[in-house]
């Protein structure tokens, strides 16, 4: 889910989108969900022509990530004082780096990849996503 903030004449946007991912179990009626993950982003996109109809989309922005894979141990950190207060929600801080190729006027073919800052060590591979994006209004 997002909302952006368009800006025709010079191609480009503000945008503020959360996604969920969850994980689940199957097979096990003990830990029905093994993963939840809840991504925040805010940025800005600009999109060029490729083609006659053809654009793609490149984004550039600031994530917030709740994974409850690693929340515990980050809350232990905490407690500890090894680490800082400000990760007790959104346990990993990064920026996100994406881009989209428009497939028609609503619809677009995404890839993501979110760097790791703070909370993980740099690369992480279940940071890196493909999706397609749907557009109410563009």
């Amino acid at each position: 889910l997002g909302i952006a903030l368009c800006f025709p004449k010079i191609n480009s946007c503000l945008f503020a989108e959360r996604d969920f991912w969850v994980a689940l179990n199957g097979g096990s009626f003990e830990r029905p969900v093994k993963g939840f993950i809840s991504n925040s982003i805010v940025g800005i996109k600009y999109k060029c022509r490729v083609a006659e109809d053809k654009y793609i989309q490149s984004g550039l922005g600031m994530a917030y990530i709740t994974d409850q894979m690693t929340q515990y141990r980050t809350r232990e950190l905490i407690s500890q004082g090894k680490a800082n207060r400000r990760l007790w929600y959104y346990n990993i801080k990064g920026v996100s780096i994406s881009l989209e190729y428009m497939t028609n006027e609503r619809m677009a073919l995404q890839c993501r990849h979110i760097i790791p800052f703070t909370g993980e060590s740099k690369y992480q591979p279940e940071r890196t996503s493909v999706g397609i994006n749907y557009y109410l209004n563009n």
